[in-house]
């Protein structure tokens, strides 16, 4: 199973994003503390975070915690200004067996390329969007809270113990919503 997790500060964009959201995954929303209004979506988990900022490291961290999944489960971070790519599915389900982390290439909403696929994520060579991680690694794993660049940071850790595997392909959004 593919669990989707957007941290949330920007709730107006839930019905978009979910038309995205392919039916076969499990999406989880975790409000920031700066959201008022009561959020519900059918079929999805909402949850409140006590935390607020402007990077959501903290929200997604305890969007985290909050989460228990099998240790065959993935983990995809999505932001909530970003739409899941129409390709993305199927082409991460084609590769689920060949690593603990799975990367591949970003477009701007334009589709120009903004990141390349990458065969050793670093940091600004890879977005949150670009890389998802099988949960038995990232249940033992946080972001840097205060650090805006912790998704590559994440993702240079999870490659440093167990390597990933590239889909030469560009099936990642950056920034849709916006």
């Amino acid at each position: 199973m593919i669990h989707i997790i957007t941290a949330c500060s920007r709730p107006g964009n839930l019905p978009r994003i979910k038309a995205s959201i392919p039916k076969e995954c499990s999406w989880t929303v975790c409000l920031d503390a700066s959201v008022e209004e009561d959020v519900t979506i059918d079929g999805v988990k909402v949850i409140k975070s006590p935390y607020t900022g402007n990077s959501g490291n903290m929200v997604k961290n305890y969007a985290l915690n909050k989460s228990n999944f099998d240790d065959n489960d993935w983990v995809y971070l999505l932001d909530d200004d970003n739409i899941i790519h129409p390709a993305w599915y199927m082409e991460v389900t084609q590769h689920l067996n060949k690593a603990n982390m799975l990367t591949w290439g970003q477009l701007n909403k334009n589709n120009k390329i903004r990141l390349r696929p990458v065969k050793v994520p670093r940091v600004t060579e890879i977005d949150t969007a670009s890389y998802m991680i099988k949960w038995a690694i990232l249940k033992h794993l946080r972001f840097h809270e205060t650090i805006y660049e912790a998704d590559g940071l994440m993702a240079e850790q999870v490659y440093a113990k167990h390597g990933c595997y590239t889909i030469p392909k560009y099936i990642c959004y950056y920034n849709f919503l916006r």
